[in-house]
């Protein structure tokens, strides 16, 4: 009975990985952003969910993540400042918060955006020089769409020719899903380990 919260530690920690990049500083706090439907008559192809978020930060570094996305939903981040002198530095994560996926900054025009490609979720760091600092975080996930996705994070095919391109995309494709799913099957196979361990030695 005393293996019982070591188990119960190991599924949480695995859920939690779920939730957002993964990190051991009990300082990153990071804000869930919450999404709602978004249908505009006149735009049909702007269907899906959004997230419109005005920032003062007054911080070095913030942190957000979105979750419950969809691999076959494209996915759409934008920042932007009226403060064009200080510009922010943004970066997306997938796995950590330490090793950036992407990486970009809202220069001098005020504004940096991103399209992508992803599962489960991500994680956002806005990254500010100077503060305070007043910002638009705009993060929208579309509605899903059958198509071959070549990797976890990865720019729209749609604009390349598919038939020049198929062999790439089937090869990406399958890098993806390991990249992807590697960690979810490490933590699943810890998991049933765990639990293993602690039903012998209840039977000792």
């Amino acid at each position: 009975m005393k293996k019982l919260p070591l188990l119960s530690l190991a599924i949480l920690f695995s859920s939690f990985l779920y939730a957002q990049p993964f990190t051991l500083k009990e300082e990153i706090k990071p804000v869930k952003l919450n999404f709602y439907k978004f249908n505009p008559p006149d735009q049909p192809k702007a269907k899906g969910q959004l997230n419109v978020t005005k920032i003062t930060q007054v911080k070095d570094t913030m942190y957000f993540f979105a979750n419950q996305l969809s691999i076959y939903s494209p996915v759409y981040v934008g920042v932007t400042t009226d403060d064009k002198g200080d510009a922010l530095e943004i970066r997306l994560s997938k796995q950590n918060w330490t090793n950036a996926d992407r990486t970009g900054s809202t220069g001098s025009s005020g504004h940096w955006e991103d399209k992508f490609k992803t599962e489960n979720d991500f994680g956002i760091m806005v990254i500010a020089k100077n503060k305070p600092v007043t910002y638009s975080l705009v993060v929208w996930n579309g509605d899903e769409v059958n198509f071959e996705i070549p990797s976890v994070f990865s720019n729209d095919p749609a604009a390349a020719d598919k038939n020049a391109d198929s062999s790439k995309a089937d090869a990406g494709g399958k890098k993806g899903f390991v990249q992807e799913y590697l960690l979810y099957i490490i933590i699943a196979l810890l998991v049933v380990i765990i639990a293993m361990m602690y039903f012998r030695m209840k039977k000792k």
